[in-house]
């Protein structure tokens, strides 16, 4: 991620630049994508980072919380279970969440673990019982890791999220 980005969430300056903003965006995504046009080397799953709680978001909503809102709790959440696991800082967790909250973003989940967990393992990207996640360890550093669906329950309850 371009360090004029992070600086702008940093800053909150987001809407005075949204402009540059949108187009930064949408220039990594496409970077991105042609880089792994059929993913086949790994590097798309980056795009997928705060999907897997964001798509069990939308599904036990019904779809009535926005794709946008549901991402962004998805990525609070996510870099929670991360620091968790001993991947990220509990730095990178505030920044996200200080970010998530700057712009109201952060949707509070009613729905129950068991709910949770159980629409994340329906999604499209998981082929067993493992739940995948795509979580950042830092700026612009990733891993893939596979949860057990008991695992994540212990994590998400330890964590009270």
């Amino acid at each position: 991620m371009p360090v004029f980005i992070v600086e702008m969430i940093r800053q909150n300056t987001i809407k005075e630049r949204i402009d540059q903003m949108v187009a930064s965006c949408i220039k990594m995504k496409r970077d991105v994508v042609e880089q792994d046009e059929y993913e086949t080397k790994g590097l798309r799953k980056v795009l997928n980072m705060g999907h897997t709680v964001a798509h069990a978001i939308e599904k036990l909503s019904n779809y009535s919380i926005s794709h946008g809102v549901a991402v962004a709790t998805g990525l609070v959440w996510e870099a929670k279970i991360a620091c968790h696991l001993g991947l990220c800082a509990s730095g990178l967790v505030d920044e996200i969440r200080a970010a998530v909250d700057a712009y109201q973003l952060y949707y509070d989940v009613p729905y129950t673990v068991e709910n949770m967990v159980e629409a994340m393992k329906n999604d499209k990207k998981n082929d067993d019982s493992r739940i995948d996640f795509v979580f950042s360890i830092e700026y612009s550093k990733w891993e893939e890791r596979r949860l057990e669906q008991k695992e994540l329950m212990n994590i998400i309850k330890t964590l009270n999220i």
